[in-house]
C-alpha cells in the first residue's frame, strides 16, 4: 500500500492537470459534446465540405411541413440522403413526422422556433429562437441538434 506521502505528488499533478483544463476550456468543449452527441468543431462558419469532386447537398427547410411524409419515401426509395432543417414550431405541431426523418437516418438540424430574422432581435431573442428549436427537436427525438441554419441565411 503506497504512503500518503508517496501519493501526495500525484494528487498535486491531478489537481495541476484538472486546473489546466478548466482555464483552458477543455471541460466546456468535452461536456458541451458529450451532453449534445455532437463532434466538437472549430468556431466559425463552413461553406464547403470536405470531399474530391463535385457534391450536392440536398436540403429542405422550414418543415415538417404539408409535403414532407412525401418527400421521405421519395428520398427512401432512391437512398438519396438529405438534412431537414426544421422550425421548432412545425415541430411541436408534427412530431410524427420529426421521428420519421430521425428513423429513416437523416440529419436534422435547427432553423429556429419560427423563422424570424436573427439580425432583427436582440442576443436573447437570438438564444431564445435557437434554444426553443433545440429543445423541441431533443424532446421528440431524444437528440439535440449538431447543425444549424439561420433564417434568410444571416
Amino acid at each position: 500500500m503506497m504512503s500518503v506521502r508517496s501519493r501526495l505528488p500525484w494528487v498535486i499533478v491531478a489537481a495541476l492537470a484538472l486546473v489546466a483544463m478548466q482555464v483552458t476550456g477543455l471541460f466546456s468543449r468535452l461536456s458541451a459534446s458529450a451532453a449534445t452527441g455532437c463532434s466538437p468543431v472549430s468556431a466559425g462558419v463552413r461553406f464547403a465540405a470536405p470531399g474530391a469532386g463535385r457534391t450536392v447537398a440536398l436540403t429542405f427547410d422550414d418543415g415538417p411541413g404539408h409535403d414532407t411524409r412525401r418527400i421521405l419515401a421519395i428520398l427512401a426509395a432512391y437512398r438519396v440522403p438529405a438534412t431537414f432543417f426544421n422550425l421548432g414550431l412545425n415541430e411541436a405541431h408534427d412530431p410524427a413526422t420529426v421521428r420519421a426523418e430521425q428513423a429513416g437516418g437523416y440529419a436534422l438540424g435547427d432553423h429556429t422556433w419560427d423563422h424570424q430574422s436573427l439580425p432583427n432581435l436582440g442576443a436573447a431573442g437570438q438564444a431564445s429562437e435557437i434554444d426553443r428549436e433545440r429543445v423541441e427537436q431533443a424532446a421528440i427525438t431524444g437528440r439535440y441538434p449538431c447543425l444549424f441554419r439561420p433564417p434568410y441565411g444571416n
